[in-house]
């Protein structure tokens, strides 16, 4: 029995040693595990925290970016602002601009439109005058003319009156008639001329 129990002792020797040499290997796999687990979080972690490092560093870029682009955006919106208000003064001002330029054109226009017809009326009197005046001419010249021919008929009557008493006192002269005959022939009758 000894043996036996020797045997169970050895035995159960053999079973406690594998089981505490099972136990031992599992408590350093254990260990290796949870060493391995550790390493892989604090790596796991490392990254997550150099990827959050990088979000933040993003994340202020972003920031920076956002503040940039509502400053861009203010400046831009202020400016607009200012640039329409400015044309709108622009156009009021050109409005009214044209208004008193339209105001002062209309009145020079009236103006000239005025002298315009006070320029027509003088015109029409004008020509109507200048017409009175041409027919007035006209018929002097008219007269002018029957007179200047009257008198040149006048004078070509008187011409050819000087030319018939010339040849007529010729003539007489020449035929020793009228008082151009001699003393000693006046007294006595002048005979006819035999018909041949």
């Amino acid at each position: 029995m000894l043996r036996c129990n020797d045997d169970h002792d050895v035995s159960s020797n053999k079973r406690v040693n594998e089981k505490e040499r099972l136990e031992i290997k599992s408590k350093a796999e254990t260990e290796y595990v949870e060493a391995w687990l550790d390493s892989s979080r604090e790596q796991r972690q490392l990254e997550a925290e150099r990827a959050l490092a990088d979000l933040r560093s993003q994340l202020e870029e972003c920031r920076l970016r956002e503040s940039n682009e509502r400053l861009v955006h203010q400046q831009i919106v202020d400016f607009l602002k200012d640039s329409i208000e400015e044309n709108e003064r622009d156009a009021e001002n050109w409005v009214k601009r044209r208004r008193t330029e339209t105001k002062v054109y209309e009145r020079d226009i009236r103006k000239l439109q005025d002298e315009i017809e006070q320029k027509r009326a003088a015109l029409a009197q004008l020509q109507l005058e200048y017409q009175q005046r041409q027919e007035f001419i006209d018929l002097c010249e008219v007269e002018n003319e029957a007179e200047r021919r009257r008198l040149e008929h006048e004078a070509h009557r008187q011409r050819c009156a000087l030319r018939i008493q010339a040849w007529w006192r010729g003539c007489m002269v020449r035929h020793k008639l009228g008082p151009y005959r001699p003393e000693d022939r006046r007294g006595r009758k002048r005979q006819p001329k035999a018909k041949k």
